[in-house]
């Protein structure tokens, strides 16, 4: 199933969109945003999915730390940052 989803790009955008219609590389504008689309929406999916695990591996740690007394690594970086002031630390 297909959504439609309205979106507004620059005219210069465009253009390079209808140039590459005409020269045949896609059905219509449809196609060519959404072939053009997708790698990039790939990429943004595997950093998610990379986020996902670290952002599991640093609670698993937590949860550790919470357990033991005690953290087996000294954590840092933006996501700890965030999990650690969730967490009201």
């Amino acid at each position: 199933m297909k959504t439609v989803i309205p979106v507004r790009l620059p005219r210069e955008d465009v253009m390079v969109i209808d140039e590459l219609v005409r020269a045949g590389l896609y059905a219509n504008r449809s196609d060519a945003i959404r072939c053009l689309l997708k790698p990039a929406l790939k990429e943004r999916s595997r950093e998610l999915e990379s986020n996902r695990r670290v952002r599991d591996a640093v609670k698993a740690l937590l949860r550790y730390s919470d357990s033991h007394g005690e953290s087996p690594f000294r954590m840092g970086g933006r996501i700890v940052k965030e999990l650690l002031e969730a967490r009201g630390r």
